[in-house]
């Protein structure tokens, strides 16, 4: 009974705040970045649903066997816009996180990506960075009342982007497959595309 209430405040809070034009299939394999990924080869499978949700900088090139090939959405945090606005900002990033791509936005073609920031940042305003990644792919921004939602079922913490993304596909899918998840696991690699 409780189960099936939560999913219904999932399937009724709007996910993003724009107009939504994507029209996701029946199933979706969602794609965390864990480096357990690298133990097994799910990639066909993991490409084999019709949409496959990824988070930030996933990387899938020479990764397919084990994470497959396709991206339909993904799902980003501020990083990605901050780092291209602001030199400071990326600097102090750059330094946490030494692998950091700047510009990783503007390499992104042909996905749906749905940006995961604090709605009070107002990020959407940002338009001289985000009109070029829209000429590639299709950008949206969570709804502030699905962000909330996150957060208050992530005990009022802030919800991680695959939190919001395992929300997202209970919201919009049918039959749903999880891989590259190891919940903070310190003897597992972080990330399985690169050192964190």
């Amino acid at each position: 009974q409780a189960t099936m209430k939560l999913l219904e405040k999932i399937k009724q809070t709007p996910l993003v705040m724009e107009e939504q034009q994507f029209t996701p299939g029946s199933g979706c394999s969602v794609v965390g970045s864990s480096g357990n990924l690298l133990d097994n080869e799910y990639g066909a499978a993991t490409d084999a649903n019709d949409d496959v949700i990824r988070f930030n900088g996933a990387k899938t090139a020479s990764f397919e066997k084990h994470s497959g090939s396709r991206t339909t959405f993904r799902i980003m945090n501020c990083h990605s816009i901050l780092n291209i606005e602001n030199e400071a900002y990326f600097a102090q990033q750059k330094a946490r996180h030494p692998q950091i791509d700047r510009e990783l936005l503007y390499t992104i073609e042909d996905e749906t990506i749905i940006f995961k920031t604090d709605p009070a940042w107002e990020l959407w305003r940002k338009t001289a960075i985000l009109d070029r990644v829209r000429q590639k792919n299709e950008v949206y921004f969570i709804h502030e009342d699905f962000y909330k939602l996150g957060n208050r079922l992530n005990g009022g913490k802030e919800a991680t982007n695959g939190f919001i993304g395992l929300l997202m596909a209970l919201r919009l899918y049918n039959h749903i497959d999880c891989y590259g998840f190891s919940f903070y696991d310190p003897s597992v690699k972080k990330h399985y595309f690169d050192e964190i």
